[in-house]
């Protein structure tokens, strides 16, 4: 008997020991495949935490989390990382010394030659001098600069200006020849700023240059007066001596197209009488008109003119002469504005204006130079003045339907006509519209409301023509209200069927951001947990092998006890 139960506990407990082996084995394999690791990685890490591989607890696996390693970054020679303590004895780096202006680029063109009284005055020949002009926003010092001259075909030096000379910015600068005006043999009634004996401009092979130093280097070339041969402007006659002066747009000073002769005189003694030019001022050139043009060709009471008149120069007085399109009209009553080279002028007719309707009014534009003074340029334009309005519309008719009121009417044959406008009552009348054709048609309505409308002509002058009115009511659409029929339903039997719930769909939630830097394994995501059936076998398996090992035991103590009473 004994060892009948004997074998029963020995083949219980290799049983119990297979399979809690192989139980062991499918926990570390699921271990494995939930962190991602290989079974062998599994079970070192349990080997390195002490963790007895027998025990079957799923508490005692470690929990293994995905490791980031920190960025680094890359390092730069030269470059202490801010937590880093500065070593012993270092010295702070100087701060670089910064200048306290930087010199200026000078460009060719930001100086130019601007005038030059190359044929001398009335009372000497040598009563010749030289004008620059500086085009920029900085002053600019000469010291050093050189002017050349034409002479037996070859560029030659004539002066060098000597150091603590400059040109103040959109300023000019006048180099005359020092005989005339220090003797006195002069008509200039302004002091140069430089006067030099080698001032020397020729009547037949002018060309003069100046150089922001040495004019050897051809880099250092600022600008050009003169294309060599005879000079491009000016009047050299016992009657008159004109200056040769430089176009406001001053392009290319070798050309002709870019130079004029003067026609005014400024600054030269009371006594001269022959001369003109404007030395150390604004140069004198004809006004020219390129472009005059009006906002409107038609215009009433009321109105505002806006003429726009473009130019060859920025530093014209420019008026306009309004006195025949308005009776009250007076000279200054306009408005003049000058961007660059065009010139706003703008008038408001007055609604007192007494003239009568007219075609082809004049307004006359004119354009004198900046201290009035000849020359003078006139031009014009014509306008008409129209304050009658066009004819009433005639004909209106009204056609209502479900939600709208179509208007329509007869055209006007005013010849200025432009446009109709439509009006509808509300408190008050307000324009609802305008068109240009001979029809509308509003659908802001409601049925069975009366609207009221009045039709206008307006022509191009802004004129108004009186109203023409009609009404119109839109129907009233009236829906019927739905019936509906109910008949009796034949019931047919119905076997139950299993009502199947459905789990409500859970909304899966976002996952908070992380803070920058925070490295966090994956969080184990809330699952079923299914039933361990090798868990249960194990254990019952192993409950069955106590209970055979107590038998055991308990038999063997009882035969023991029976073998003894039976010797006794």
């Amino acid at each position: 008997m004994l060892s009948k139960v004997k074998k029963v506990l020995i083949i219980l407990t290799v049983t119990g020991l297979i399979w809690q082996f192989s139980f062991g084995k499918v926990q570390t394999a699921s271990a494995a495949e939930k962190t991602g690791g290989t079974e062998e990685e599994i079970l070192d890490v349990k080997d390195d935490a002490g963790i007895d591989e027998d025990e079957d607890s799923e508490a005692n696996l470690p929990v293994i989390e995905d490791v980031v390693p920190e960025p680094s970054l890359p390092e730069v020679k030269g470059v202490q990382p801010q937590n880093s303590e500065r070593p012993k004895n270092s010295v702070d780096p100087q701060p670089q010394e910064i200048p306290s202006s930087l010199p200026i680029i000078i460009n060719p063109g930001d100086v130019i030659i601007n005038e030059l009284m190359w044929m001398g005055s009335s009372v000497s020949t040598a009563d010749e001098w030289i004008e620059f002009k500086n085009r920029t926003d900085n002053d600019i010092p000469l010291d050093g600069w050189q002017i050349t001259k034409i002479s037996a075909g070859t560029e030659q030096l004539m002066l060098t200006i000597p150091a603590g000379e400059s040109i103040l910015s959109h300023s000019r600068f006048l180099i005359a020849n020092g005989n005339s005006y220090a003797g006195g043999d002069s008509q200039l009634d302004i002091e140069p700023d430089i006067w030099n004996t080698a001032v020397d401009l020729s009547d037949t092979n002018l060309q003069i240059k100046i150089y922001q130093g040495d004019y050897s280097d051809p880099t250092n070339l600022i600008d050009t007066a003169g294309g060599g041969g005879n000079p491009l402007a000016g009047i050299n006659t016992s009657t008159e001596k004109y200056s040769m002066e430089r176009n406001s747009t001053h392009g290319d000073g070798t050309l002709v197209a870019n130079w004029h002769t003067a026609n005014k005189a400024v600054n030269f003694d009371a006594a001269s009488t022959i001369e003109k030019g404007t030395p150390k001022a604004i140069n004198s050139q004809t006004p020219n008109f390129i472009l005059v043009m009006s906002n409107k060709a038609i215009y009433k009471n009321g109105n505002t003119v806006i003429i726009t008149a473009t130019l060859n120069q920025n530093n014209y007085q420019v008026t306009a002469d309004f006195s025949l399109l308005d009776d009250q009209y007076a000279s200054g009553y306009e408005t003049v504005v000058n961007n660059n080279n065009t010139y706003t002028i703008t008038y408001t007719i007055s609604n007192s204006n007494n003239l009568t309707d007219a075609n082809n009014v004049v307004i006359q534009v004119t354009a004198d130079d900046e201290i009035n003074s000849p020359p003078v340029t006139n031009s014009s334009l014509m306008v008409d003045l129209d304050n009658t309005p066009p004819g009433v519309p005639q004909k209106l008719r009204v056609t209502t339907g479900e939600g709208f009121v179509y208007l329509s009417w007869d055209a006007v044959l005013d010849l200025d006509f432009d446009h109709f406008n439509i009006y509808k009552s509300g408190s008050d009348y307000s324009r609802i519209g305008e068109t240009t054709l001979t029809e509308y048609q509003d659908v802001d309505v409601i049925g069975g409301k009366t609207y009221y409308y009045q039709i206008t002509a307006v022509d191009k002058a802004g004129n108004e023509s009186s109203v023409a009115k009609i009404s119109a009511t839109p129907p009233i659409i009236i829906i019927a209200p739905e019936v509906i029929i109910r008949r009796p339903q034949v019931v047919q039997p119905q076997i139950a069927a299993a009502v199947v719930e459905k789990e409500p769909v859970k909304e899966i939630e976002e996952a908070p951001e992380e803070e920058p830097g925070e490295v966090k394994g994956e969080e184990a995501e809330e699952e079923e947990v299914p039933t361990n059936w090798p868990l249960i076998i194990g254990i019952a398996l192993a409950v069955l092998v106590v209970v055979f090992w107590v038998y055991y035991w308990y038999v063997s103590w009882k035969e023991s006890k029976t073998k003894t009473r039976k010797r006794k």
